[in-house]
């Protein structure tokens, strides 16, 4: 079965496949004089194309519909008149065309007006209702894990075979159909209702996702199976409305959260971004160096949870969860949250708890981390609030996890092992399952080793990091990182979690290993463990950002475009848009990173920039109305923006985190590198930017930089950045 489901995940229909089907489609089902001639055909079919190729939340307009699509190419348009037009057969300088024109002008005007407005339904109707209608009858059409923002067509037969094998697989494992009268008798008292899934192929096998944010509607057989509390606020008629699932989490949720901030210890190793992983990462390495820049020699172990999500054993997380949140009343205070946009402001709901309704700091506190957090949004106390008791919250997680119920096809199930993926606390339980599991099982092993293979003399220094289920583990013993993952690769039964052996990876040798080492080489012989998004130095620690995840896809996939993307103001937000999600001082913080590897980050981020520039600056049709000199102030807008965010961001965790980032990174030398990594990209699609790309390099002469100095040089040198070439743009 897992053979028969890993060869229908690929056969997916090409996006020309698509096209020719709806073209093939149209000729047999719409008259021919209502799609106009030959021109008209080519235009259509170039628009049906740019429809069918939408990426994820794209949306195509009317105008896009019509694109190159003129209503006198359609006949049957010109018979649709007022009145007889007489200016019809006279060219336009004719001084009779123009006589008639004075004359009857208006009558002509709502003839044109009329047969526009025609012509504008008619291109409406046809891809709303057949052009769409098409798609959806005949094609599964969906994203997937590995294919970013793109959209993947199956064709229906293929997706139902891949659909009954994925369920029949589900049954297999952790999930129980329920028929009619248990259904009735959980709904019945339940204030849970059940969530609709879908499924989302990725590299070789099928992720069912539920949908937890919308509400479910369910129709009962006898109102006697419903509970009375249920009947007083859910019961319309001959069905019940229950609100979303993850609506009734909010508050524990809520709670959570507050548990997360004012004892991190229960969350063990758990970090849930990489300013997080900053912090720990930071405190390690002070603590290795104490005062030396020399690294002692360091073993690296890094290991994922194969299922996590659906391994978990839901009794012991409902008795982990019991301790985790403490025997106490909590206190949500309201509020209202305004968020101004740039064509609005909306006013949306907000609350927060606190362990102590009596004790006015803790209110205090809550207003003082509202405002910490409110850059962009103002809150008002409505002064309401709601307690909750202890009993209350563990009755709501109980439910939610014994009594999750799942509509997958006409069917519902129940999912009696593991958790739900799609739900607002999956992430925060997952990691204080995990959390639970290292510190009574992991920690005491590790000392346990400690004790018995060294002196006291010679204590290890390690850190444990865990983003949700992927597993990191640093040591100055490699006697224990060897130990770490012999554990590991046993698993723990009694938490029902094991290792997925593919996605180990370690820096030394460890005899009688079966399991392959997991590296990235470049093209300069360094080697680097792939984690969570980063490529960690085997060797010295430093951290560069992981671009291998491009591999195997175009660019193109990762961005989205709307209609009228033609305005430089839009494509400067898009550059600095770009920018952000690699601006972290984990990246170029001294403290952690040499400098030659700080200014190569720099580097790399602007290396992907210019690539998704181009492949927007393609996608605008007015991209070749916009002056070179205007595009290069916007390059130079965006890399000012980055230092800026970096320098903020910097100062961010200094105040919070009790850490002393440092910034070696000059703002002429971070202008200079934008526009090297620019200057380098379009150099591949240079006749497209003739005059822009001799324009960065006059800019890159212009400004005072040494690029002479041994770290400038070792960023530009493409041997550091020699995945990039293997990236399509």
């Amino acid at each position: 079965m897992c053979f028969l489901q890993h060869d229908l995940i690929d056969s997916y229909s090409t996006h020309q496949q698509v096209v020719s089907f709806v073209w093939a489609a149209t000729r047999s089902l719409i008259p021919e004089d209502l799609l106009g001639d030959y021109m008209s055909w080519r235009a259509l079919r170039k628009n049906i194309s740019n429809f069918v190729k939408l990426r994820r939340f794209e949306r195509f307009s009317l105008k896009q519909c019509m694109h190159q699509l003129k209503v006198s190419h359609y006949p049957f348009l010109s018979k649709t008149t007022f009145f007889n037009c007489t200016c019809n057969g006279f060219r336009k300088n004719d001084e009779k065309y123009r006589m008639r024109r004075k004359h009857f002008g208006k009558f002509c005007d709502d003839n044109c007006s009329l047969q526009n407005k025609l012509f504008r339904n008619w291109i409406y109707w046809y891809f709303s209702h057949v052009v769409v209608p098409l798609l959806g009858n005949n094609f599964y059409v969906t994203e997937r894990e590995t294919g970013k923002q793109d959209i993947f067509y199956y064709p229906r037969p293929i997706w139902k075979k891949l659909f009954r094998s994925t369920v029949s697989h589900l049954k297999d494992l952790n999930y129980s159909i329920l028929d009619r009268t248990s259904l009735e008798k959980i709904f019945g008292g339940s204030t849970f209702g059940f969530s609709r899934i879908r499924f989302v192929p990725k590299e070789k096998n099928v992720r069912p996702l539920a949908n937890l944010k919308a509400p479910s509607k369910f129709v009962f057989s006898s109102r006697k199976n419903v509970s009375a509390h249920v009947k007083a606020v859910k019961v319309q008629s001959k069905f019940i409305w229950y609100k979303s699932v993850n609506n009734v989490l909010h508050e524990l949720y809520v709670v959570l959260k507050s548990i997360k901030a004012e004892d991190p210890n229960k969350l063990g190793a758990s970090v849930f971004d990489y300013n997080e992983v900053y912090q720990r990462l930071y405190q390690f390495i002070t603590r290795v160096r104490n005062g030396s820049e020399d690294f002692h020699k360091l073993f690296i172990v890094v290991a994922d949870v194969a299922k996590a999500y659906d391994s978990i054993d839901q009794d012991m997380l409902i008795g982990i969860m019991n301790d985790v949140i403490p025997r106490d009343t909590y206190f949500f205070r309201n509020y209202s949250r305004f968020v101004c946009t740039k064509n609005s402001i909306k006013v949306m709901p907000y609350r927060l708890g606190s362990f102590h309704c009596s004790k006015n700091h803790d209110i205090m506190k809550i207003e003082a981390s509202i405002q910490l957090n409110s850059s962009r949004h103002v809150f008002i106390d409505k002064g309401t609030g709601v307690e909750v008791s202890n009993h209350m919250l563990h009755r709501v997680l109980s439910e939610h996890l014994k009594h999750n119920i799942l509509q997958i096809g006409p069917d519902y199930y129940l999912q009696e092992v593991g958790i739900t993926q799609g739900s607002v606390l999956s992430s925060l339980l997952c990691s204080f399952y995990y959390g639970y599991l290292e510190r009574n099982v992991i920690f005491p092993f590790l000392e346990k080793a400690y004790e018995i293979s060294s002196r006291a003399d010679e204590r290890p220094q390690n850190l444990l990091l865990r983003f949700v289920d992927d597993f990191l583990f640093i040591s100055t013993s490699e006697q224990q990182a060897s130990s770490f993952f012999t554990r590991m690769r046993r698993g723990f039964k009694a938490f029902n979690s094991y290792m997925n052996f593919k996605k180990f990876g370690f820096n030394f040798n460890i005899e009688g290993n079966p399991v392959a080492e997991r590296f990235y080489t470049g093209a300069d012989g360094k080697k680097f463990i792939p984690w969570c998004g980063l490529l960690i130095n085997s060797e010295n620690l430093e951290i560069q950002a992981d671009y291998t995840r491009y591999w195997g896809s175009h660019v193109s996939s990762t961005i989205t475009i709307q209609p009228n993307t033609g305005s430089g103001c839009t494509l400067q937000k898009k550059l600095c848009d770009y920018v952000r999600p690699k601006c972290y001082p984990l990246f170029y913080d001294s403290n952690i990173n040499s400098l030659p590897t700080v200014t190569l980050n720099a580097y790399q981020a602007f290396l992907l920039c210019a690539m998704k520039f181009h492949c927007y600056a393609r996608s605008m049709p007015s991209f070749n109305e916009l002056n070179p000199s205007y595009i290069l102030d916007i390059f130079l807008f965006s890399f000012r923006y980055m230092y800026k965010l970096l320098k903020k961001r910097m100062h961010h965790v200094e105040v919070r985190q009790n850490v002393k980032p440092i910034l070696k990174l000059r703002k002429t030398e971070m202008l200079w590198l934008g526009l090297c990594a620019y200057a380098r990209v379009l150099k591949k699609k240079q006749s497209r930017y003739k005059e822009l790309i001799s324009m960065v390099r006059s800019k890159i002469a212009e400004l005072d930089v040494d690029y002479s100095l041994p770290y400038l040089r070792y960023a530009v040198d493409d041997s550091h950045s020699s995945l990039f070439w293997e990236i399509a743009f």
